[in-house]
């Protein structure tokens, strides 16, 4: 018989060398060449961004609703941030746009000096500010949803709702295998996403590190997450740290600050010896919240006088920390029941504050009718509102009331009261602005702010008999998706409202629409700031460009304030100046720079001339001027508006 040939070897050919010594190693030798090249394959994985976590295009097939499209190249590496753009996102459109925007610096930087020819150290900063924030006309914009594999992606379908309504093309979807690849991969391919217009992340804090937010920095487009939101207000303690550290909460001027806008608290078991020494003084009822549970888990009632301390030492907090507030004992109650309300506040810069309210919130009842019996008290349905609680006994439907509502309740209170929870809010976030400068200052760059970023936070307020108006905590991932309809109603129109004054780019550019072009933008801070000049010498020549650019972006969600509400800068129009007065006092306590509190006078003259282009002409209204005029702020002005 004749002998076989080895496989894949002809007549006259050799025995392969790389052959010959895989047959000359022993068993174990074999298993370490294994193991050398399953390494090789892992680690050109990891430089392989589009093999392993590629983009998704959200299409309308009727077999499926994913598909894959090009994914970015991760051998390029470029500082031009649309060098390698996939095209999908940057198309002839886009790059005309550029020009376009390239060639209107050129144009408006010279009639706007013309036009304000006092500001020449201004108006370079003004109009090259404003041509960078300001979106291309004759394309759709670009959005991406980031998100991890096998995890909930957090209210996509309303916020994918809100950017469609609004000229964005929604068509990218990609989804991380954890926390680590997604902050590589987007780091090593920052240019491919620096070429969407907005990052809209899934996550409950954030989807990028810090690096990545450095690079973004320098682009058009915006993210829905601010760097250091979840160390400073988003958890239950990180908010009570940042109040104690900002409000000095152990002195009495600390404790009497607090005490105008939210509640005294202390982490447990590190702020035990603080609060050891607050319950010999009061010797009142406290609320434990576990500093790791969500929606009511694990909430109940301390009463000093009856338990004194027991419970609350060290050694049992050492395990479960909490965060431990004085419990309201006098709620104003609608009904008999206690409720509470839950506020979406769009944040869109922290240094220096800029926040706005949205008019489209909702409140949340308790079950059970309040009662300060002891026995009943400790009842969860009666002391909690959540509606994760209470949906066990009644439907949401039957849990809440919208804010139309509840204006239609308190009729001509209702001006009154808001107003107090504009003040309550804006002291709050006002007290975390140190916090994010020195968390800035001390994790990424001294001259990071953030511009690129907004945050959607879900505030929740208590008011008590006195109409006073408290801040209770602040999340950073507020529930938008509901059992009940009406409440479904108010989430949309808030992702549309903040979509249009995030980029007002709602048919924007049409004919006989004012005030949205770079150039409009641009002059109208010019004529603002000429207006203020008006009532002094000052010619503004210490505002920085980081200050200019907070002016121009202001302006520009101005435009298209929807349903928001200004809640900082300030609107006071107090006759005798007793609000401005205050927030100055506040403001020095505090500790801020007294360029910052100059900064501030600025913006607080700056608003009375947005209320009275309001008054005057209808633009640039905002829920707050009509409180406002309601409350009769504004002295002797007539207030001709429209509710």
């Amino acid at each position: 018989m004749a002998k076989l040939k080895p496989k894949g070897l002809g007549l006259g050919q050799s025995r392969s060398p790389v052959l010959e010594y895989w047959n000359s190693l022993n068993r174990a030798e074999r298993y370490f060449v294994y193991f050398i090249v399953l390494l090789l394959i892992y680690a050109v994985r990891l430089e392989d961004a589009p093999n392993l976590d590629e983009p998704i295009q959200i299409g309308t097939s009727s077999k499926t609703h994913l598909q894959i499209v090009p994914p970015p190249p991760s051998n390029v590496k470029s500082h031009d941030s649309h060098s390698f753009a996939p095209r999908s996102v940057k198309t002839k459109a886009l790059e005309s746009s550029e020009r376009t925007i390239t060639a209107d610096v050129e144009r408006t930087d010279i009639s706007l000096e013309n036009m304000f020819p006092q500001y020449p150290h201004l108006t370079p900063d003004v109009i090259s500010t404003a041509n960078r924030i300001t979106f291309p006309s004759d394309r759709d914009l670009q959005v991406i949803f980031l998100g991890l594999k096998n995890r909930p992606l957090w209210f996509f379908p309303q916020r994918k709702h809100g950017y469609e309504a609004h000229r964005f093309n929604v068509k990218t979807l990609a989804r991380f295998e954890n926390l680590y690849f997604m902050y590589s991969r987007i780091n090593s391919n920052v240019g491919y996403y620096e070429a969407f217009d907005a990052w809209m992340c899934l996550l409950k804090y954030y989807c990028f590190n810090k690096e990545t937010y450095i690079r973004l920095e320098s682009s058009q487009g915006m993210t829905n997450r601010v760097l250091g939101s979840k160390e400073i207000w988003s958890t239950k303690i990180s908010y009570c740290s940042t109040l104690r550290e900002a409000l000095r909460a152990t002195t009495k001027e600390g404790r009497n600050w607090i005490g105008t806008f939210t509640f005294m608290c202390w982490v447990l078991p590190t702020n035990y010896p603080a609060l050891q020494n607050d319950t010999l003084i009061s010797n009142g009822k406290y609320i434990v919240k576990p500093a790791a549970a969500q929606a009511g888990q694990g909430i109940y009632l301390h009463d000093v006088k009856t338990h004194g301390l027991k419970g609350l030492d060290g050694k049992v907090m050492r395990k479960n920390p909490a965060v431990v507030q004085p419990y309201l004992t006098n709620p104003y109650l609608i009904n008999g029941k206690k409720w509470d309300m839950r506020i979406y506040v769009a944040v869109t810069s922290v240094t220096p504050l800029r926040a706005y309210m949205h008019s489209e919130g909702f409140i949340r009842f308790a079950f059970e009718d309040y009662s300060n019996d002891e026995e009943k008290e400790d009842e969860k349905n009666v002391f909690l509102t959540n509606l994760s609680v209470n949906n066990k006994k009644a439907k949401t439907e039957d849990l809440t009331w919208v804010f139309s509502e509840l204006r239609d309740h308190f009729k001509d209170k209702a001006s009154f009261i808001f107003s107090r929870i504009d003040l309550a809010i804006g002291r709050m976030l006002l007290t975390s602005e140190k916090s994010f400068r020195k968390y800035y200052d001390s994790n990424v760059d001294s001259a990071f702010s953030c511009e690129n970023c907004y945050h959607i936070l879900g505030i929740d307020v208590i008011i008590d008999e006195d109409l006073n108006a408290y801040v209770i905590e602040i999340n950073g991932n507020p529930t938008l998706n509901f059992k009940a309809e009406k409440l479904n109603d108010e989430v949309s129109q808030l992702e549309e409202d903040v979509v249009r004054m995030m980029y007002n780019n709602d048919q924007i550019y049409e004919q006989n629409t004012e005030g949205k072009s770079a150039m409009d933008i641009a002059v109208g801070v010019m004529e603002d700031i000429s207006r203020v000049k008006e009532s002094g010498d000052d010619l503004f020549e210490w505002l920085t460009k980081e200050q200019i650019s907070y002016l121009v972006r202001s302006k520009r969600e101005q435009q298209e304030l929807g349903g928001f509400r200004r809640i900082y800068p300030v609107t006071t129009y107090c006759e005798d100046n007793k609000d401005e007065n205050e927030w100055t006092a506040f403001m020095k306590f505090l500790r801020l720079s007294e360029e910052r509190i100059r900064f501030h006078d600025l913006l607080t003259r700056l608003e009375k001339i947005r209320v009275q282009r309001c008054i005057k002409d209808s633009v640039e209204c905002s829920n707050e001027i009509h409180d406002k005029c309601n409350l009769k702020y504004i002295g002797d002005t007539i207030c001709n508006l429209e509710d």
